[in-house]
């Protein structure tokens, strides 16, 4: 089993213990609860009864109590006693009719539209620029969402022949290419293309024949991640493999910034957006080193750029489990769902048009379980765990 899939199931077993851990200390409390109230109600009884006898004749109290035998709190408890299916049927049907009317209020309010911005005429303006593979299965899938919801939007390519058959065969007139090079060392291409996709940004555009020309906007640059890593130890992963991954995967992103990628969202004032694994950060999982290093390496560049340019809105998304597909391994193997991508589609979404992000946001099952696992738990628990879960 691949060590991905241990963890998670090691994880996951851990959680359910503790999960029936609460659940006994819950009942435990439930039941102090149940004789602290037999002591209250036992408590006040007496002291009603000491309060009528002191102020009222007792011939008077008797013949009341005698009449209205409930009208204390002895008996209204052997009341309750005594109708108890009745009690537990009223609570019910009030727990039943209170929450059909929350779902009925809460149905009746209009769902949050997520729809891009568009001119008077229809024609769209709005811009995200993806800087990821085409050939990643989560480049293609944000893209698809973002055409469908009203925007524009540019793909980073290097032009292999993989882009080249993406893009000939793309169904979406709105999904384009950036030709970017992805040789580090090849500062002065991606900076000339940098400026040709602001003079191209800033250019008039006639959306359709008969159409006032309008200006286009670049609203956010998403980093999406490639999940193609070379697994094993250090020893058994070639310098190539160590090259490719530093260069494709972070050295490539590094180089667009540092080339006017930069003063590009300054000048738009795009939301810039790095897509990270949270597995590969905060576990580190074994076998797993290059995914791991150069996931840190993206995050610590989101956090530097948030310090360096504080005008600028940078969020580090850190993902949890996302079902992308519904043949995912984990939830052939371990039973495990992950949230549905809509909800990645949302929180792009909203980030993309939100004006104060934080630094670090979360999306993705377990997600934030993730971060405290990797941030909170020892070494020698991280190890033990990796260690059960390779028996599993």
């Amino acid at each position: 089993m691949d060590p991905v899939d241990k963890t998670f199931d090691t994880v996951f077993y851990w959680t359910s213990k503790v999960q029936n851990g609460l659940k006994s200390t819950t009942d435990s409390a439930v039941g102090a609860a149940s004789s602290l109230k037999d002591y209250v109600v036992d408590t006040v009884s007496s002291t009603v009864d000491s309060v009528i006898s002191k102020g009222v004749d007792p011939a008077t109290a008797d013949e009341a109590r005698s009449r209205f035998p409930n009208w204390n709190i002895v008996g209204l408890r052997n009341l309750v006693d005594s109708h108890k299916s009745v009690v537990i049927a009223g609570g019910v049907l009030t727990l039943v009719i209170g929450v059909g009317q929350y779902h009925s209020i809460m149905g009746s309010r209009k769902a949050k539209r997520r729809r891009a911005e568009r001119l008077p005429n229809g024609a769209r303006k709005d811009v995200v620029l993806l800087v990821g593979s085409v050939s990643e299965p989560l480049t293609r899938y944000i893209s698809h969402d973002l055409v469908n919801r009203g925007f524009i939007v540019y793909i980073t390519s290097t032009q292999s022949s993989a882009d080249n058959k993406f893009f000939a065969n793309e169904e979406y007139e709105d999904v384009k290419s950036l030709i970017i090079s992805s040789k580090f060392q090849d500062e002065g291409f991606n900076r000339d293309q940098i400026r040709k996709f602001d003079l191209l940004l800033s250019s008039d555009h006639v959306p359709f024949q008969g159409a006032s020309p309008n200006k286009l906007s670049l609203v956010g640059v998403v980093f999406v991640p490639d999940f193609y890593y070379p697994t094993g130890k250090f020893q058994s992963i070639s310098p190539s493999m160590w090259e490719n991954s530093f260069v494709q995967k972070s050295l490539v992103p590094l180089n667009l910034l540092s080339n006017g990628l930069i003063a590009l969202a300054e000048k738009y004032d795009s939301n810039v957006i790095f897509l990270t694994s949270n597995v590969a950060s905060q576990l580190c999982l074994p076998y797993n080193a290059p995914e791991c290093i150069t996931t840190c390496v993206l995050q610590e560049v989101s956090l530097a750029l948030s310090r360096d340019y504080p005008a600028l809105n940078v969020t580090n998304l850190r993902l949890g489990a996302i079902a992308i597909t519904h043949n995912s391994t984990c939830k052939k193997s371990l039973g495990i769902k992950g949230d549905h991508i809509r909800l990645l589609h949302h929180k792009l979404f909203d980030l993309l048009y939100s004006d104060d992000n934080a630094a670090v946001d979360y999306v993705g099952f377990g997600a934030r379980l993730l971060q405290l696992c990797g941030s909170w738990l020892p070494k020698s628990i991280l190890q033990l765990l990796y260690r059960i879960g390779s028996f599993h």
